[in-house]
């Protein structure tokens, strides 16, 4: 059943994911996602979105003995960690290429050197570091149920997590709201979860043998 009205949408029983994918696909500038679990096709949906430049947010459980939210936690952290910095041998290569232009008597080229190395080092790490967040709540001490979507200006809640059983399977209710003053105060709520202590933040490099 599905209920539309100018600012708002309401999806009813199966397959509300028809109104929930084309709102995280049509992201551009951020896409932020309260969900305790998520599946490999919508942590893979996020990954591209992050890869495309959007601002990804991802606050879920540390349920991770459900075998596939721990695999789709764990891809997203492996991307999150594999475009760090450019490759250590352009230290190397540098270093030497300063030391021989130094050595001639071409001190002020070999300063040349200097800018272009500090660039490729470390300006592609800028340029290319994906904008992934990932916060992982620790479920023993406020275990985190709600779920929220925000994509741009566009918001959306209800009962539905961010898997194929959520979205397609199971019967849920999803409710998108395209009034931009509403998902401002719903980002409010976002950034609320996302600071509350109760809400215990978990390290990622403490979960590394979780992930496993």
């Amino acid at each position: 059943m599905l209920i539309k009205k100018d600012s708002f949408e309401i999806s009813v029983g199966k397959g509300v994911g028809h109104v929930l994918e084309d709102i995280l696909l049509s992201a551009k500038t951020r896409l932020w996602v309260v969900s305790p679990w998520i599946s490999p096709k919508y942590a893979n949906i996020l990954v591209k979105k992050a890869s495309e430049g959007v601002n990804v947010k991802l606050l879920t459980s540390n349920d991770f003995s459900n075998k596939t939210h721990r695999n789709s936690v764990s891809n997203m952290i492996t991307f999150k960690r594999k475009i760090k910095r450019s490759p250590a041998y352009l230290s190397i290569i540098f270093t030497f290429l300063f030391l021989a232009l130094a050595s001639i008597e071409l001190f002020w080229l070999a300063l040349t050197v200097v800018p272009i190395f500090i660039f490729l080092r470390y300006g592609i790490t800028f340029v290319a570091e994906p904008k992934l967040q990932i916060t992982i709540f620790d479920k023993r001490k406020e275990f985190t149920h709600s779920k929220i979507y925000i994509s741009d200006h566009i918001s959306a809640t209800g009962s539905a997590n961010l898997t194929e059983s959520g979205l397609w399977r199971n019967v849920e209710t999803i409710v998108v709201m395209r009034d931009p003053e509403v998902t401002e105060d719903i980002s409010k709520v976002f950034h609320n979860m996302e600071d509350n202590p109760l809400m215990k933040n978990i390290e990622l490099s403490s979960i590394r043998n979780d992930l496993k």
